[in-house]
């Protein structure tokens, strides 16, 4: 299944129970790279990130608009349960406005177009200021490149340790191994070492496990399976 493979960018369709609804989420699952989940809204407003075990990255969120329900309504529900991540509203309306949403996009649309318009909107939100990651007990601010410890203290990260922070969370708490890392962090055709990039993970657990003299943190970021890593979300 697509939805197993490390590093996939979390798609949210919310209310896949139509036809339409569900060939949207079969057509977009034949993509390279991205994980994509059906939702209803009180599944989704309830699935913020916290530690349950049956919580879903979000990376973005599709709401595909019908006559039913003004999607204005939904979308301000999503903002309000705290989800600031892109949300984009697929509808039929040749007028319509959503403050809430990132993007309409107008129906019918080319999946290519679609997809371009969801990894854009990833990597801007990605990018932001505002874009949070739950990491366990552990928070990380991608824009302002900190982590922010259980003890409520922040640590300044360097753009490997948080694009590999990023990348072990769309593992969803799987291990992955150091070939996957280097490939997917460094590229493809690197040449770059194991040893470098068990430096980074070395420097993370400091920086995020090691506390203070008089305070040493107990819970741990992340841990060393056979052959990989995997957080402890």
């Amino acid at each position: 299944m697509q939805g197993d493979h490390h590093g996939d960018h979390h798609i949210v369709i919310v209310d896949g129970l139509t036809v339409r609804h569900r060939h949207l989420v079969d057509v977009l699952k034949s993509a390279r790279g991205i994980s994509v989940h059906s939702r209803s809204l009180d599944e989704l407003t309830g699935n913020k990130s916290d530690q349950d075990e049956d919580s879903l990255p979000v990376d973005v969120i599709v709401l595909l608009a019908d006559a039913t329900t003004p999607h204005q309504d939904i979308a301000a529900t999503i903002r309000a349960a705290g989800l600031t991540q892109p949300l984009l509203v697929l509808s039929d309306e040749t007028e319509t406005h959503d403050d809430e949403a990132d993007e309409i996009i107008r129906l019918p649309v080319q999946i290519g177009f679609l997809l371009g318009r969801i990894r854009a909107h990833i990597s801007m939100y990605e990018s932001s200021e505002e874009a949070t990651l739950t990491l366990g007990a552990y928070v990380l601010r991608s824009g302002l490149r900190q982590l922010i410890l259980p003890d409520g203290s922040a640590v300044k990260l360097t753009e490997k340790e948080m694009n590999i922070l990023r990348f072990l969370h769309r593992a969803n708490g799987q291990s992955v191994s150091r070939e996957v890392l280097l490939a997917e962090i460094w590229g493809y055709n690197s040449q770059i070492s194991t040893h470098t990039l068990e430096t980074h993970i070395y420097r993370l657990r400091q920086k995020s496990e090691g506390g203070t003299e008089h305070m040493p943190l107990e819970t741990p970021l992340l841990v060393t399976d056979a052959g990989g890593y995997r957080l402890v979300i």
